[in-house]
């Protein structure tokens, strides 16, 4: 998994601490860019819960970013 998310580039969310907008930013460059840190970070896990079981899915769907969820596993795993 750790390799196809590489090829993908997106690799780098398995690692990364989401970024977070400032009260009232209105700066069309940073909000693009935390959307496209989420659209990525949606993706990744999507990916990851793509290649787990039925009965895994259930139990790690529930993480909100793949960060939290690449971490989980890495423990479990």
């Amino acid at each position: 998994m750790l390799f196809y998310l590489t090829t993908l580039n997106l690799a780098r969310f398995l690692r990364e601490e989401a970024p977070a907008l400032k009260e009232g930013e209105s700066d069309r460059q940073v909000v693009a860019a935390v959307d496209a840190w989420k659209h990525s970070d949606f993706l990744s896990k999507n990916y990851i819960l793509n290649g787990l079981d039925n009965m895994l899915y259930n139990v790690y769907n529930t993480l909100k970013l793949v960060k939290e969820l690449w971490d989980s596993l890495e423990k479990s795993y």
